[in-house]
């Protein structure tokens, strides 16, 4: 199954459920560039079970505003659904925490994702009763 989202619709239910205002571009297949407060790139890097990292390009100054934002922010960070490792420029997002998304991926895994063409497609495959990937 492939669900397809266009970045406009995910900035709006972004600032719809989050209250956050960012701006996404994408600038190459699997690189997609978000602006909020500061500029970052995030690469596509891998899918878990229920989770999508990316890496994070930043300059060093925007990396600090980052970590600054990062702090200054947390509260409102807190309830969104992703964690990030300034130490190992990653960034995660638990789709499992939000809670739209949380009773398909209790019979869903998710086994690709793709940026291109001003959309996201994010392929899944149904979970095995012992919850493994069905083959």
């Amino acid at each position: 199954m492939k669900i397809e989202i266009s970045i406009e619709e995910i900035e709006q239910l972004i600032k719809h459920f989050y209250h956050v205002n960012v701006l996404l571009r994408i600038i190459d297949e699997n690189r997609l560039k978000v602006t909020y407060w500061a500029s970052l790139v995030l690469s596509f890097n891998k899918v878990g079970r229920d989770e999508l990292f990316f890496n994070y390009e930043a300059n060093g100054l925007v990396n600090i505003l980052a970590k600054a934002i990062h702090h200054f922010e947390k509260d409102k960070l807190a309830d969104m659904p992703l964690s990030w490792n300034s130490d190992t420029r990653e960034v995660s997002i638990d789709l499992k925490k939000i809670k739209e998304l949380n009773s398909l991926l209790n019979m869903l895994d998710i086994s690709g994702l793709r940026i291109a063409d001003d959309k996201i497609s994010m392929t899944l495959r149904l979970r095995n009763i012992e919850g493994e990937i069905e083959k």
